[in-house]
């Protein structure tokens, strides 16, 4: 969804399961070949990206399984270029897990990433109750 809404550059995607991995290279399988996807196996605590590579990052819904959440959001800050952009959601409906990152935490550990202007923003679908951390690098 994402490379169709982008009109330009190169959409990537890193997972550390193979199997999600291989499931995401058969949904992209057009894109991956005319060369605005790129799938990769790797981890958030080493992406497998050179510093400021990025414009934008985003992580949906897979912080709840990082080891180490600022650590990881330290190393998505190292592959987006200076201004660059970041947004992790979560989903609220999972209440053990957004009691662990509700807004206000995630906006907190974007700061102690190094990010600025960390804020938190409500899903506009109450059917699908969601929420945006946003930042700038």
């Amino acid at each position: 969804m994402i490379a169709n809404r982008a009109t330009g550059g190169l959409t990537a995607g890193v997972d550390v399961s193979q199997t999600m991995l291989e499931e995401a290279v058969k949904r992209n399988d057009s894109a991956i070949r005319a060369g605005r996807v790129e799938l990769k196996q790797g981890d958030v605590a080493s992406l497998p990206y050179p510093n400021e590579f990025f414009h934008k990052a985003m992580s949906i819904h897979s912080i709840y399984f990082w080891p180490h959440p600022v650590e990881g959001l330290r190393e998505i800050r190292r592959v987006i270029k200076p201004g660059g952009t970041v947004a992790i959601t979560v989903r609220k409906k999972n209440r053990a897990a957004y009691l662990r990152f509700t807004g206000d935490k995630l906006a907190e550990m974007l700061r102690s990433a190094g990010f600025q202007g960390a804020h938190y923003q409500d899903g506009p679908d109450a059917s699908h109750p969601v929420l945006a951390a946003l930042a700038v690098k």
